[in-house]
Order: structure tokens, then C-alpha cells, then sequence
């Protein structure tokens, strides 16, 4: 039945997220650019932050990191990488705006930063010296540690 009721679900989203979508083009027209570009980011991830509530409630946790995992790969990588290919391929050169890539760059490494960091800490207590006798952060962590 958890099947039936997920894909259900899943299908309800689509419509759902098409009508925020134009919703919020309609009101970048009449606000301008600016504030259009902040309720488009605000309310575009509208459903993945429904759908996080919803099951942090249930004490679906893993489905909450996957789904901001998912996100992030989404957003800043995948809708990237997916416009600069599909712009190379319809114009032979590509003229880029030096800040736009630079913001673009930042938040990549920002991105990549932000995935590796709980990967590192829950390496760091699985190799601490009363598991294994290896602390490979741990140095880094005292070196950074308050006192």
C-alpha cells in the first residue's frame, strides 16, 4: 500500500509544482527581476520543503537527507552542468559573465564543501583511537578546537 500512496503522491507534486512555477513568473513580471529571482528561489523548492516537514514527522530522517541531498546535486550541478551543455550545443562560442560564473563556482565548491563535511565527521569518530587507533582528522580538529 506505501507504494501505491508514494507514487500517488509523487504524481500530485508535478501539477502542483508547474502552478507555483507560473505563479511566481507571473509575479517577477509585474515586481521585477530582483525580487522575482528571490520568490522563484523561495518557492521553488517549496515542495521539497513539504515534503521534508511531512516526513520528519513521520521519523523518516533518511528521506529527509536524501531528499537535501538530492536537492543540492539537483540545483547546483545537474541544472548547471545541463545549461552550459545544451548552450554549447546550440551556439558555437559562449560569451560568460566573469561575476555570474564566479557565484556559480562559489557555490559548486560551496556545495561540494557542504556533502563531504558529515561524511569527514562521522569518519573522524569512526577512526578515533578507541576503534581503530586512527585519527586521520584528528589533528585538524584540535588544531581548530576552542579552549
Amino acid at each position: 500500500m506505501f507504494n501505491y500512496v508514494y507514487v500517488a503522491s509523487a504524481l500530485a507534486i508535478i501539477p502542483l509544482a508547474g502552478l507555483m512555477g507560473q505563479g511566481t513568473e507571473h509575479l517577477s513580471t509585474k515586481t521585477g527581476p530582483g525580487f522575482g529571482a528571490l520568490i522563484n528561489a523561495t518557492f521553488g523548492n517549496a515542495t521539497e520543503l513539504i515534503i521534508s516537514i511531512l516526513a520528519l514527522r513521520q521519523g523518516y530522517i533518511e528521506i529527509v537527507r536524501a531528499s537535501i541531498s538530492g536537492a543540492i546535486i539537483g540545483n547546483v550541478l545537474f541544472v548547471t552542468g545541463a545549461a552550459l551543455v545544451v548552450t554549447g550545443i546550440k551556439k558555437k562560442e559562449v560569451v560568460f559573465n566573469p561575476q555570474a560564473v564566479g557565484m556559480v563556482t562559489a557555490l559548486l565548491c560551496l556545495a561540494s564543501i557542504a556533502m563531504v563535511m558529515p561524511l569527514l565527521v562521522f569518519l573522524s569518530f569512526l577512526w578515533s583511537p578507541m576503534n581503530l587507533g586512527f585519527d586521520p582528522l584528528g589533528d585538524v580538529t584540535r588544531m581548530f578546537a576552542f579552549r
